[in-house]
């Protein structure tokens, strides 16, 4: 569901053009993904889950991220919604590889 969740997200914000940083729009969001609406509002209001998300961007930040969607594999960084497919190749070799 999580995943679900994070390809909505996506597309509410890079296809669609809307801002989902809104409580409807993110909880729309989690009823289309099959999240229970009332537990994702709850947790997502949570000191933890905002510990949680600052964590990651300084993460990122160390990566060099500066925009979304950065991605990092590996210490490789692909950044912008039109690199999402060399990502996928650059998943794939390294998994075939360690086989």
């Amino acid at each position: 569901m999580g995943v679900v969740y994070s390809q909505l997200l996506y597309e509410t914000f890079f296809v669609a053009d809307t801002w989902p940083v809104d409580d409807a729009v993110l909880e729309r969001l989690a009823a289309q993904a099959g999240l229970d609406t009332k537990e994702f509002a709850r947790v997502f209001r949570e000191p933890e889950t905002d510990a949680h998300v600052t964590e990651v961007a300084a993460r990122a930040h160390r990566h060099g991220a500066f925009g979304i969607p950065t991605f990092v594999f590996r210490d490789r960084l692909f950044w912008g919604n039109d690199r999402i497919v060399l990502l996928k190749h650059h998943v794939a070799r390294c998994l075939a590889e360690e086989k």
